[in-house]
């Protein structure tokens, strides 16, 4: 329970837990993640403005989530959502520009060999994190091959760590 501004909210994480209906002076708001927030109606709440669920991960946190989805995904569309979701605005424009271009038949064909170019999230080790401002880069070995090496270009954006770039030799 969260007591703030004289109103008291009681947030949820589960909506499961919910068992009841609030009372009516009370309204329930819900975000996205899973959180529910009983407030009372006379509260003016915005439930992003006043609690967000929302951890901000750093820039390997944030590349292991990427690759794991990514590495999860099984179809070529699957894959595309997963990378413009952790790209860059840029880079999403560019994904989904050149997605544009691919007819169904070559996402058949495209997506395994997508997928074999990179190594999996779990054969990968993070070598090194280099974060200056917004910008970082990380250094990566494939564990399976001990001559590839990868980096992974992230940008700050909005408060979000965002992937700009991934590159394998």
């Amino acid at each position: 329970m969260i007591i703030a501004g004289g109103g008291v909210y009681l947030v949820l994480r589960q909506k499961e837990q919910i068992s009841s209906t609030p009372k009516t002076n009370s309204q329930r708001l819900s975000i996205d993640s899973g959180v529910t927030i009983i407030a009372p109606t006379t509260a003016k709440v915005s439930p992003i403005a006043q609690i967000s669920s929302t951890i901000v991960l750093g820039p390997k946190e944030t590349f292991i989530k990427f690759r794991t989805e990514f590495d999860s995904t099984k179809t070529f569309d699957e894959a595309l959502a997963v990378s413009i979701q952790y790209a860059t605005q840029d880079r999403a424009i560019f994904f989904r520009n050149q997605s544009t271009q691919v007819t169904e038949e070559m996402k058949v064909q495209l997506f395994p060999g997508l997928k074999s170019m990179i190594p999996t999230i779990n054969s990968v080790s993070i070598v090194s994190e280099n974060t200056i401002g917004n910008i970082s880069t990380l250094t990566l070995k494939n564990n399976n091959d001990v001559n590839t090496t990868g980096t992974v270009t992230l940008k700050k954006e909005s408060g979000v760590w965002k992937i700009e770039g991934e590159a394998w030799r």
